[in-house]
This record gives C-alpha cells, structure tokens and sequence, in this order.
C-alpha cells in the first residue's frame, strides 16, 4: 500500500458523549424524514469532524435495512451525516420495503467515519478487519467497509473478491488484474448496538 492509511486523529479521539451525539442525530434525522420529528438545527461541537467518507448502516437485529454513504468528503461532517442517514433510509436494495417510522426505534444504528482511501499497489499490505477496501475496473467501482470482514470471518483475498464480484459486478478475480484500481481506508466506527439503550 503506498504509504499506509493513516488515520486523522480527530475521529478517534471522539469523546463518549461525541458519539452518543451522533447516534442520536442520525436517529432524529432519520425521524424527521419518516415525517415524526423536526429536523435538529443546532451544530455540534464534531460538526467540523475531519473525515475521508461516511456510511450509515440499519440494521434489524443482524438483518441489514439500509447502508449508504460516501467516499469523499461532502461538507461539514454533520451535513454529510444527514445526507447519508437519508440516503441510506431509501437503500435501493430494500425499494420493496423501506424503513417505516415504526420500525425506526427498533434498528441498531452504525456510523463508520472514514479516512480518505490510498491506492494499493499490494493487496499483502492489507489487514482484514482494518482495513476497507474500493475496487475500480471498466467504469465499474464496489466497495466493502473494514467491519464486513471481521463480521463475515473473511479474510483479504475473499474481501477483495467478494468486492468484485457482490458490489461492482467484476469477476471475482477481476482484483488480481494490474489494469483494477485498488484502494484501502480505515474507519472509526460508531455504534448503538442496542435500539432502546
């Protein structure tokens, strides 16, 4: 990996109260689009959080619901959040059964705040479980987040190959090949395992 993805400190010194916070906006966000909350105002201290990208995962016990986000910064880190948690309220995947505001309170939130992905130039150089990866070939680009791994029991090679094969429509192989645009980050990850605590 050309010069390793180093994480910026601010997302990993986020404070306990900090990541309640942001659990708790990604839910009135969520709220206030499923049309059973106003939309929070107030800019939060972690506002201006340096990130690289960020995804918001539902989840329904271990049955995911909805999972978007972005690669690249897009504005303040709170506005960014607000437009993932609305994106991933409406995941494609799931167009057949949306998120309701019934079912809100009863889904486990996952924010993963990313660094800025770094080419690859050895896949060896990865760490499952670390490490995400982004895979590019032929217009087409997939990407896995570092905790799909460690849940999955996977390591490198089945990451980059299922990457391929699940989220950008390459062959499973399609990796190895030198003309595929390999790119790794890392995330901090915030979580409320429990819906009610």
């Amino acid at each position: 990996m050309q010069g390793a993805a180093d994480m910026t400190t601010q997302p990993s010194k986020l404070s306990r109260q900090d990541r309640t916070e942001i659990i708790s906006r990604v839910r009135q966000v969520a709220a206030c689009h499923l049309g059973t909350a106003p939309l929070p105002t107030d800019r939060p201290e972690w506002s201006d959080l340096d990130y690289g990208g960020v995804f918001v995962t539902f989840k329904h016990a271990d049955r995911l619901r909805g999972c978007m986000g972005t690669l690249a910064p897009q504005g303040p880190f709170d506005q960014a959040l607000a437009h993932v948690t609305v994106l991933s309220l409406s995941d494609p995947r799931f167009v057949s059964q949306p998120i309701t505001a019934e079912e809100l309170p009863e889904l486990s939130v996952e924010v993963s705040i990313l660094t800025s992905p770094q080419r690859v130039t050895d896949a060896a150089s990865l760490v499952a479980g670390r490490h995400g990866v982004i895979v590019s070939a032929g217009g087409r680009t997939g990407c896995l987040l570092p905790q799909v791994a460690s849940e999955r029991g996977w390591d490198i090679p089945t990451l980059l190959s299922e990457c391929c094969r699940l989220k950008a429509g390459l062959p499973a192989d399609a990796w190895r090949n030198p003309k595929t645009r390999i790119e790794a980050f890392e995330a901090v990850i915030v979580r409320q395992e429990n819906p009610a605590g």
